[in-house]
């Protein structure tokens, strides 16, 4: 069973959120550090970022969360510990 999985950005407060389809959790980590890394060089001109993972369930896209209710951020700050 194929999993659908999709990284929603959003690099300023207020604007439509980005949405990148994803074929693995590593590849979601691997694009939100590229956002992450990319809004931190554009300095002052990212007002606030926000961003996550989704899961596709029953037609609808949610927050995905690990075994322990972990969202995709939290996973990749504790891995950072």
């Amino acid at each position: 069973m194929k999993i659908n999985l999709r990284v929603w950005w959003n690099s300023n407060f207020g604007h439509k959120p980005f949405h990148k389809q994803v074929n693995s959790i590593q590849e979601a980590k691997d694009v939100l550090q590229l956002l992450t890394d990319y809004d931190l060089y554009l300095g002052d001109k990212i007002v606030g970022n926000a961003g996550g993972l989704e899961i596709l369930q029953d037609d609808e896209y949610i927050e995905f969360c690990d075994d322990d209710d972990r969202t995709i951020l939290e996973i990749m700050d504790s891995e950072k510990k």
